[in-house]
């Protein structure tokens, strides 16, 4: 697969990724800095679902860091907080560990 556009999102801070033509997915400035991510890149599938992985968490990071700005939340409260965003179980037991 060969990313072929990277266009920004209305939402500031993102962009849309584009391989082999077609819209695959939406990542943040932050994550697309990590992963070098370029037009022209020839990319794996197994690349593609970390740089997914990564925006989710950091993603899941806002989220719960936003929501303990606002007040004190228990452990219980900031999983059922991340799970009504449907993130999954992998993905909130690694924000819970980054909280703690």
């Amino acid at each position: 697969m060969k990313i072929t556009g990277i266009e920004p999102q209305k939402k500031k801070g993102r962009k849309n990724i584009f391989l082999d033509g077609a819209f695959a997915f939406g990542v943040s400035d932050e994550n697309i800095m990590r992963f070098g991510v370029r037009i022209g890149d020839d990319v794996t599938h197994e690349l593609v679902e970390n740089i997914r992985i990564a925006d989710e968490f950091s993603t899941a990071k806002k989220i719960a860091i936003r929501a303990l700005a606002r007040t004190m939340k228990t452990e219980k409260e900031i999983r059922k907080k991340l799970s009504s965003f449907g993130f999954g179980d992998t993905v909130i037991e690694a924000t819970i560990a980054f909280l703690n």
